[in-house]
């Protein structure tokens, strides 16, 4: 009996040590496949946003194109800008690289008044964020552009305008106000005080 006694703490830690191990397998597991998931419905909602983008873009003549991630796709801009229809092409999670695919796909071979680039919350950790958004630019280039501060972060904003510089691309710091609670994105307070000075610098911009 004693010599039992004497083993049964060896077994349960036997029996505990195989269970966490058991555990952190299937914990590593959900979180591979949580981030499957994750970018499974962020390709599900771009496939519908390069619909409908790719539909306004053939439907607009000399649009002013709005690229950029949720904090564009979130923002209300008016229907006409510079006389000329607005196309939001904003798309929720994308990164400046994803940006710059889609703007090879659908929106380059088009006429176009004014690209205004609004990217880079996504590429926060990002060691190639200048690259990155360089090559967004030239690809949108020779037509029109205007990059514009778009994230909460002050680091990421000033590197965009680093990259904006290099590409001798006007950049305007129309920075935020106002967050929604724990997150990146602009509260409606927040676009409401943004939104005129975007207006104005889209406005300057085509009249140059």
């Amino acid at each position: 009996m004693k010599g039992i006694v004497r083993v049964l703490p060896w077994a349960i830690s036997l029996v505990c040590l195989i269970g966490f191990v058991a555990s952190f397998s299937e914990l590593q597991r959900m979180r591979k496949r949580f981030g499957e998931v994750t970018r499974h419905a962020y390709h599900d909602h771009a496939d519908v946003r390069n619909f409908i983008i790719g539909t306004e873009m053939n439907a607009s003549d000399r649009p002013v194109v709005i690229v950029g991630d949720s904090i564009a796709e979130m923002a209300r801009f008016p229907d006409r800008l510079c006389g000329h229809a607005v196309v939001n092409a904003g798309i929720g999670g994308a990164t400046i690289s994803e940006l710059d695919r889609t703007a090879k796909r659908l929106l380059i071979g088009h006429d176009v008044s004014l690209f205004v680039v609004l990217a880079g919350t996504n590429d926060a950790s990002s060691p190639t964020i200048v690259a990155d958004y360089s090559r967004l630019l030239s690809t949108l280039k020779p037509q029109p552009v205007l990059a514009v501060s778009a994230t909460k972060f002050g680091n990421v904003n000033e590197l965009t305008r680093v990259a904006a510089d290099s590409a001798g691309v006007r950049y305007v710091d129309a920075a935020f106000s106002d967050f929604l609670p724990n997150d990146v994105h602009p509260s409606p307070a927040g676009y409401k005080a943004w939104m005129p000075k975007v207006i104005q610098a889209i406005n300057a911009e085509c009249g140059r």
